[in-house]
């Protein structure tokens, strides 16, 4: 029973570490730094038009949240390129977007890494790299952690099929558990979703404004009311709309004002 416990384990390792976040980055190919405000589009790849689009947040996440089908991106950035090809930096950020079909069998959140090129002076790019914020690192390191615990799960497995329970075995064990649930809270996405109160999910759209009245981002749902969308810390008021009315006679379902995103991530449940 240990021994299958212990091969449990690797096979859990070598799945979760394949596991991508729940939102995608933008990286440099030469330093592997993110890279922020770059505009993201996503294209339906059957009809040729565009879905959505979003601009890549200061530590250079984005994400989609997309009802079935097969898409692709582009990214554009002042002073830098999308050139789709293999880099050094997979360690960090695992296999890179190189515009191939992206296929969605289901909703499901797009976070693909995607790598860009400096091909001129950017000063704002520059002076995040002088400060020595080094965001690719922190990455980096959380990878190491993750391969040491797993380690650590697989260590504690095989002493438990040598010499039984002791002290170091429970630990190690309780440690191991610990790093995983973190790991996994990290890259699952929770989604969201509008529905009546009745419990039956409603499409619609959900404006995002902030305390000065700004419209900071509007986020679509699919026909099932999911939505899932990555948005800066902060507090809000949310204004939840029928989709299906149209953009020209809007109605609004419902207001929540002082709405707290903590994680950079609105994927809450509503009741309209």
């Amino acid at each position: 029973m240990e021994i299958i416990i212990t091969i449990l384990c690797v096979i859990l390792y070598s799945v979760l570490h394949e596991m991508k976040r729940p939102f995608g980055v933008i990286f440099d190919t030469t330093t592997g730094e993110y890279i922020d405000s770059a505009t993201i589009i996503l294209i339906n790849a059957k009809t040729n038009t565009e879905v959505s689009r979003t601009i890549s947040s200061m530590s250079g996440r984005y994400a989609f949240f997309v009802p079935k089908g097969d898409y692709r991106i582009q990214v554009e950035r002042t002073h830098f390129s999308f050139i789709p090809r293999w880099n050094l930096h997979t360690m960090i950020y695992g296999a890179n977007y190189r515009g191939e079909v992206i296929h969605r069998y289901r909703d499901s959140v797009i976070s693909v890494p995607i790598a860009m090129t400096q091909t001129g002076q950017d000063w704002n790019h520059t002076n995040k790299l002088a400060t020595g914020k080094n965001t690719a690192g922190r990455t980096l390191l959380f990878r190491k952690l993750c391969l040491f615990f797993a380690l650590l799960t697989v260590i504690g497995s095989i002493s438990l099929a040598v010499d039984g329970f002791s002290y170091l075995d429970i630990i190690l064990c309780a440690v191991s558990v610990g790093w995983w649930g973190l790991f996994l809270f990290e890259h699952l996405p929770v989604i969201g979703q509008i529905r009546f109160k009745n419990g039956k999910p409603t499409p619609g759209y959900i404006d995002v404004v902030g305390y000065n009245g700004i419209l900071i981002k509007r986020i679509p749902t699919t026909d099932r009311g999911r939505y899932w969308s990555l948005i800066p810390s902060g507090v809000y008021t949310l204004y939840i709309y029928a989709k299906s009315l149209g953009a020209n006679n809007p109605t609004l379902l419902k207001s929540i004002p002082n709405v707290e995103c903590r994680r950079g991530i609105l994927n809450k449940v509503f009741f309209v």
